[in-house]
């Protein structure tokens, strides 16, 4: 297994607007590690979501690489990019972005038809059993209008891990949960990233919740600094 689930090196992004270009990132470096669980935080605009974009192979960069797992992304390969998304990502958002019309159980169980075409066995399995990490075991054939903000987002934490993602990426996933569910979410993202030694990097508001992390980063001006 390789040290780190996801690299970046010194990434720069860059927008125009009109004659004048926009520089969002600017010689961005990080990497983590498997069984690490990273933060970014920094104030509004400060790039920390173009960096998460970046990560997760839906916004090219200006200059840089991006590693993930072994494969090494490029403009070059570009086709490639929804199958290193499909299989090795991940993706939490501020809304939990489950489907209204599948039961819990399926909204898992679809993410495994999309990468194979079939449902497996072994995937259902697998999907039961992470719902049963969160505590969703007596949820399984509920739809999400039946579930609270909280086992909401435990459903969308627990979808993320099905494809067995090298790298989790969570945006703001407290955002529209109360400060105790809040932190009992970043708690199971915590601890599914050891359990399963996965890697998560997590864009957040919410500095309350640091303890949680293993390393922390700031983006001011698109520029990062790694605080511990």
């Amino acid at each position: 297994m390789e040290n780190n689930a996801l690299e970046l090196k010194h990434i720069t992004k860059s927008y125009h607007d009109g004659e004048e270009e926009n520089t969002v990132l600017k010689d961005v470096s990080i990497s983590i590690g498997y069984g690490e669980f990273a933060a970014i935080v920094g104030p509004s605009g400060s790039g920390k979501s173009t960096l998460l974009s970046i990560a997760g192979a839906l916004l090219s960069p200006t200059a840089g690489e991006v590693k993930i797992g072994r494969t090494l992304l490029s403009d070059k390969n570009k086709k490639h990019w929804d199958k290193v998304r499909r299989e090795q990502i991940g993706f939490v958002f501020q809304s939990h972005q489950l489907l209204p019309y599948l039961k819990v159980i399926d909204q898992l169980k679809l993410i495994d038809w999309l990468s194979s075409g079939k449902a497996r066995k072994e995937q259902a399995e697998h999907a039961a059993k992470l719902l049963e990490d969160f505590g969703l075991e007596s949820r399984l054939n509920y739809y999400p209008d039946k579930l609270s903000g909280g086992e909401k987002q435990r459903v969308a934490i627990a979808r993320a891990l099905m494809n067995h993602p090298d790298i989790l990426l969570a945006d703001e996933p407290t955002a529209s949960l109360d400060k105790e569910r809040g932190r009992q979410v970043v708690e199971m993202i915590r601890d599914e990233t050891k359990k399963y030694k996965k890697a998560a990097l997590m864009v957040t508001h919410d500095e309350r919740i640091l303890d949680l992390v293993d390393s922390v980063y700031r983006i001011e001006n698109g520029e990062i600094t790694r605080q511990r």
